[in-house]
């Protein structure tokens, strides 16, 4: 592993560090955690899309939210960052770590998880800003042209994926269009309703919490 420089960060019972050209946990990562801290369910598979440095996938397992977590990321310094702080905090054995490109999954088909958590990348380019052109650090934050390819391809995802009662975490920003994600969704048997907001600037942060309500397997 190279040596690449980080930053740490403590939150109560979980220690991190955050590589540089990581994301670093912002507003809207404290919002999801803020969430989740709520969940009184223990959910047995869960997948964190966009897993970063790792500090939702801590919080699933260190906080009994699930028993086994698959940490998914684009970019493979997020992942060996996750694996970093998973060991630190010895939760690494509950853990799959996978490279991959949601829109692109390389996913079994079938119903297997019980609960999926993301806060993908939702800011729309600018005109200015070709999507070819962008690092791998750039997909971080960028949600393609409307700020909505990342968001829907999840929500596709977790339709196909999530068992009966599974449960989605989807956090957004109300300039990629709240409203059409939660349509979107009841569209593909999910039932989303917005259950946290945050005000910043400009614009509205929330988390959409998704039930799946699908007839069968």
């Amino acid at each position: 592993m190279a040596n690449w420089e980080f930053k740490e960060l403590n939150l109560e019972n979980i220690k991190l560090k955050v590589y540089s050209g990581v994301y670093y946990p912002a507003e809207d990562t404290y919002l999801l955690l803020s969430t989740l801290s709520r969940e009184k369910g223990n959910y047995r598979k869960a997948m964190d899309i966009g897993c970063g440095c790792g500090i939702i996938t801590l919080q699933l397992l260190v906080n009994g939210i699930a028993s086994y977590v698959v940490a998914c990321d684009i970019n493979i310094k997020a992942l060996y960052n996750t694996k970093e702080n998973l060991l630190e905090n010895n939760v690494y054995d509950y853990v799959d770590l996978l490279q991959c490109d949601i829109t692109k999954p390389p996913f079994r088909h079938g119903r297997y998880l019980d609960l999926i958590v993301s806060n993908p990348p939702y800011l729309p380019l600018g005109e200015e800003i070709a999507e070819n052109t962008l690092s791998i650090e750039d997909l971080s934050w960028y949600g393609g042209v409307n700020g909505r390819s990342v968001i829907d391809a999840i929500i596709d995802f977790s339709s196909k994926t999530l068992t009966r009662g599974g449960v989605l975490f989807l956090v957004q920003s109300s300039i990629s269009d709240i409203s059409k994600t939660i349509n979107a969704m009841s569209r593909v048997n999910l039932k989303g309703k917005v259950v946290a907001k945050l005000h910043i600037f400009f614009e509205d942060i929330v988390v959409i919490k998704a039930t799946s309500n699908v007839t069968g397997d």
